[in-house]
């Protein structure tokens, strides 16, 4: 089984939610963990929009997943076995 290496302080986490609506107060709550526990959270954009009870629509919604696993900030995560 290959897993993917620890993170480490410092390191770049994406943070999106395609599935549905976010909290702003537990959005904030939990950037403000990752940060205090040495992490660089970035947002993606719109991450707070809604469609009902979805995140957004679907090019939206695909666009966030996009992004997170493409964030060039991000340190390369290569598995180790």
């Amino acid at each position: 089984m290959r897993k993917p290496l620890p993170l480490r302080k410092g390191d770049v986490i994406a943070v999106c939610a395609p599935a549905g609506p976010v909290d702003a107060g537990r959005l904030a709550r939990g950037i403000a963990r990752l940060s205090a526990a040495g992490f660089v959270p970035e947002t993606a954009e719109g991450l707070l929009a809604a469609a009902g009870f979805l995140a957004g629509n679907d090019d939206h919604r695909a666009r966030q997943v996009d992004w997170a696993l493409t964030l060039p900030e991000a340190r390369d995560r290569k598995s180790v076995v």
